[in-house]
């Protein structure tokens, strides 16, 4: 069942990072009036900052896309995903690396974000697992589907899992009742779109990477129990990790190691 009309209709899309508009949001991100980015610098690496700007200024949908230009928190792989924390301000990382940086982000996101929402019927963000296992998507999730409650707009998340976060999307299966919606992805497109981040040696994701024929989409906000239901039905775009949880090198990790080397830099 396709995403009904009424949910492409003035609607924004919000992602944490550079990409996550194509890997998680493949099939509907051209239909989006506009895109936002959350996050684009990190505290260790500059040069991960000034390629991504340089991948979008070359973006495609240029002219949709805005960047908040926040600087990342660091937390990438620092919370334990076999038994996450999660609370109303997504992850609850303790004193973990990263962990007062996500804390104080909470509050100028948040503002950003009631600003922002101001006039949309509908505004898609990553589900409340983080989509693969990101404890930034988990903290946008939080963010934008509280702005979207105070502002009556509709929530959509992506149903995106792996072998790493699926033990935190346990929690949201509770019942037969949740329709889940699905969308064909133009896949030679988001390849197009892919190179530009690929040229700028910004693709944080995985190289060869084959987009889904068809992603699904659910309508929040949903509800985590502590221990998951029994025979619920809920599609998913199920991506497995050579890593599951307790690995601990970081998609980013590669990612900031190819920059160094672009840049002639050495850890």
């Amino acid at each position: 069942m396709n995403l009904p009309a009424a949910a492409l209709e003035n609607a924004v899309l919000i992602v944490a990072h550079p990409d996550d508009e194509i890997l998680w949001f493949g099939s509907v991100v051209e239909r989006m009036a506009r895109i936002v980015i959350v996050f684009e610098d990190h505290p260790d690496e500059t040069a991960l900052g000034d390629a991504r700007r340089s991948a979008l200024a070359q973006h495609p949908l240029a002219s949709r896309i805005e960047s908040l230009g926040m600087t990342e928190t660091g937390t990438f792989d620092v919370m334990d995903w076999e038994q996450p924390t999660i609370g109303p301000r997504g992850p609850e990382l303790g004193d973990r690396p990263g962990s007062a940086a996500l804390r104080e982000i909470w509050q100028p996101l948040s503002d950003t974000l009631d600003t922002l929402l101001d006039g949309y019927r509908n505004v898609f963000t990553h589900n409340p697992w983080g989509d693969y296992g990101n404890e930034e998507h988990i903290l946008v999730h939080h963010a934008v589907n509280a702005a979207a409650l105070r502002h009556g707009v509709r929530c959509w998340y992506s149903n995106y899992v792996s072998n790493r976060s699926q033990a935190l999307m346990t929690r949201y299966v509770t019942n037969f009742e949740t329709p889940a919606y699905s969308e064909p992805v133009d896949t030679a497109r988001m390849q197009q779109v892919a190179g530009c981040y690929q040229q700028a040696g910004c693709w944080t994701w995985l190289p060869g990477y084959r987009w889904f024929d068809r992603e699904y989409f659910v309508q929040g906000p949903l509800e985590a129990r502590e221990k998951p239901a029994a025979g619920s039905l809920f599609p998913l775009n199920f991506v497995r990790l050579r890593r599951a949880p307790g690995g601990r090198r970081s998609r980013k990790t590669g990612l900031l190691e190819r920059l160094r080397r672009r840049t002639g830099k050495r850890s």
